[in-house]
């Protein structure tokens, strides 16, 4: 099976021809409407034959980002950029009612029509040949007033260093690429993680020059900072004695001033000290004030926080972060409601930080929608040891996420921030079917239905590849979801292995896996026997089926994103073996059969040989340096190395052989985290 579309690298467009394009309605000397036209120029304009009417019916004169009430709630304005195309060939015309709107539209003749796909900020898909339609009649309307994306750079990303540092190789032209890349996939919000580590002074001009280019394409921008966070390193808005003696609202005040160097559009602000703590509710609340009217009226930017996915009850201290109804300041702030790793608000169960599921998030978010100005704020994966650092390539994110936007369309909630942490492992097809999932188009007056798994088809793999990707979604929904297997696929993290805050992040099982070797009953042991390492092998084994299936379909060893996606699968069944495996060991050392639990742990050790070696392949095609994104090296984070260093030897994997085989389960025994640094100790 041969891929339809070939692979090019986004690189600055250099205009090969001219499409005859007349403006009606505005100026044409607009930049985001500009830079939009040389894309299409230089990407589909290999013919002087096509004409294209620009029209603007209704010119929205409010400034972006000025907060306005409507229906009793202020909301932040952008403008509305819907759109509407038409004609027969060669004449075409695109309306909308924004030139913004027109900027979109562009962008989406070039994605829907026309067959360019902008996956990722450093590869687009173009068609071998650019084929104009006959006749179009093609709507497209935006699910979200505000769509985007928050990078979460306290972790070691793609980006975190070129954010962060603008002397570090590239970092310009890849913060640009990304910027480009929102666009191009008709987004208009972005933002990400200012750490305290950065050189203030260096720093700001590099600010300015990102979002004055994000204003400039049409895009508002935000910076997360925190009042007083104290963990990874993220960036406080005050400090406490020693660290300085001024007032708090003087810090403030003076870290606000440090910050709109550049014009902000948004600050996401933490509240809580760390996750799980509340605490020094009256400071925040007075600090709150001061916070909202500097920098609404000093700086005309915007207040954005967020309501943790950590329910009351199970916070340290009082509750971290009030949003207040009856607080007339407070109503300014808008609320990201946040959900962790790929379960969905109506999924049944939820296993993560305390929680049975999401529903409470999902009726705080109905409840916060009738008050103040509301953004779903999902992930589309989570780093520390569950996804990227195991690792496993988690496909029920696609169908998670989709299904959130399709309810969060349904119940009106008016904007969407994806928070995103890392593009490899297949994941950059996550972030890419939500930005297109963002928006719901129309041909001939007949609505598009989404499906998780669309990017499959876009970039021109076969009907069969599509259904064995469904069908091993199904398999990880039933295993993995359903049935909890996550509980015994995902690391141990710190907290799984201290005795004294033993708060749950990620699935677990009930007990500790230094209890089921020295201490287990045998009721639990044939529990594990009978339940745990059965599923394990029913998946590994019906896993591996379906990739044997799919590699008799593809060319495995060409970089397309399909190898890619082979390769992580592959991993991830085996990552089950493996792990069935190490709990044989332990089960072994329990009943003291030693030569059982040697065979294990070799057993174990081959298959995570074979793994390192997957990992290997997809470190050739990794978009940004590999070095980079796997070694050890300098980071403005609290980890002394990239977000992708724990898959490049299968870290996690081999750290569970020699806790069985030593029987040593502390949480220090070769960790790789510096958990003072990341706790803010």
């Amino acid at each position: 099976m041969r891929l339809i579309l070939f692979l090019i690298v986004v690189a600055p467009f250099t205009s090969i021809a001219q499409i005859n394009f007349t403006f009606n309605g505005f100026d044409r000397n607009q930049p985001l409407v500009e830079s939009a036209i040389k894309d299409l120029d230089t990407l589909a304009g290999k013919t002087d034959k096509i004409n294209i009417e620009l029209i603007v019916r209704v010119a929205d004169t409010i400034p972006v980002g000025t907060t306005i009430t409507k229906n009793g709630i202020q909301i932040v304005h952008y403008p509305e950029h819907s759109y509407d195309w038409s004609g027969e060939f060669p004449n075409f015309k695109l309306e909308a009612r924004s030139i913004q709107g027109v900027a979109f539209g562009i962008y989406g003749l070039l994605d829907e029509v026309l067959g360019f796909r902008f996956i990722h900020p450093k590869t687009t898909i173009a068609p071998n040949e650019v084929k104009w339609p006959s006749e179009l009649n093609y709507s497209s309307s935006p699910r979200f007033n505000k769509k985007g994306f928050h990078l979460h750079t306290q972790h070691p990303l793609e980006l975190t260093e070129q954010l962060h540092n603008p002397d570090f190789p590239n970092a310009w032209e890849d913060v640009k690429e990304y910027i480009d890349w929102l666009v191009r996939n008709r987004q208009n919000y972005w933002e990400w993680c200012l750490l305290r580590t950065v050189d203030m002074e260096k720093w700001q001009p590099h600010a300015k020059r990102m979002v004055d280019y994000s204003h400039q394409r049409g895009l508002m921008i935000g910076v997360d900072v925190s009042l007083h966070m104290i963990q990874q390193r993220t960036f406080q808005l005050y400090k406490s004695w020693p660290k300085s003696w001024r007032g708090k609202e003087e810090q403030v005040e003076r870290s606000l001033s440090d910050l709109f160097f550049a014009d902000w559009d948004y600050l996401n602000v933490e509240f809580a000290t760390a996750e799980f703590v509340g605490g020094k509710e009256r400071l925040k609340s007075r600090l709150k004030k001061t916070l909202i009217e500097t920098t609404r009226n000093t700086y005309g930017a915007n207040i954005m926080g967020r309501k943790h996915v950590v329910s009351e009850e199970n916070m340290v201290g009082e509750q971290a972060d009030v949003f207040n109804a009856t607080d007339s300041i407070d109503l300014f702030r808008g609320v990201g409601i946040h959900t962790v790793m790929m379960y969905s608000l109506e999924d049944s169960t939820a296993p993560v930080y305390e929680n049975k599921n999401f529903h409470h998030i999902h009726q705080d978010m109905i409840r916060e929608n009738k008050v103040r100005e509301v953004w779903f704020y999902p992930e589309s994966a989570y780093w520390v040891t569950y996804d990227n650092s195991v690792p496993m390539l988690l496909l029920p994110y696609l169908s998670g996420r989709l299904n959130d936007i399709l309810l969060c369309e349904k119940e009106g909630i008016p904007n969407h921030l994806t928070f995103s942490s890392g593009w490899e492992l297949g994941y950059w097809a996550v972030d890419w079917s939500i930005a297109r999932w963002s928006w719901k188009s129309s041909f001939y007056n007949e609505e598009q239905t989404p499906e998780p798994l669309e990017w499959v088809k876009a970039l021109g793999y076969s009907d069969e590849v599509e259904n064995n990707l469904n069908r091993h979604l199904e398999l990880q929904k039933e295993y993995l979801l359903n049935k909890n297997l996550l509980q015994f696929m995902c690391a141990q993290t710190v907290t799984d292995e201290l005795s004294l805050f033993r708060k749950q992040f990620q699935p677990r099982p009930d007990y500790t896996f230094k209890w089921l070797a020295r201490k287990s009953d045998e009721l639990t042991r044939n529990q594990v026997r009978q339940v745990g390492l059965t599923q394990l092998q029913e998946y590994y084994s019906k896993s591996e089926a379906l990739n044997t299936e799919l590699a008799a379909l593809i060319d495995t060893l060409r970089p397309t994103p399909i190898s890619e996606y082979f390769n992580a699968l592959e991993i991830t069944s085996l990552r089950a073996k493996h792990r069935a495996t190490t709990i044989n060991a332990i089960l072994a050392h329990r009943q003291k059969r030693k030569e059982d639990k040697l065979h294990w742990l070799e057993k174990g050790r081959e298959i995570r040989l074979q793994g390192v070696g997957l990992v290997h392949k997809l470190e050739l095609n990794y978009k940004y340096d590999s070095e980079y994104l796997y070694s050890e090296r300098f980071s403005h984070t609290s980890y002394p190395h990239g977000y992708l260093y724990a898959p490049h030897t299968l870290h996690f994997w081999k750290r569970e052989e020699e806790q069985s085989r030593k029987n040593r389960w502390g949480y220090n025994f070769m960790s790789i985290w510096k958990v003072g640094r990341i706790l803010g100790l």
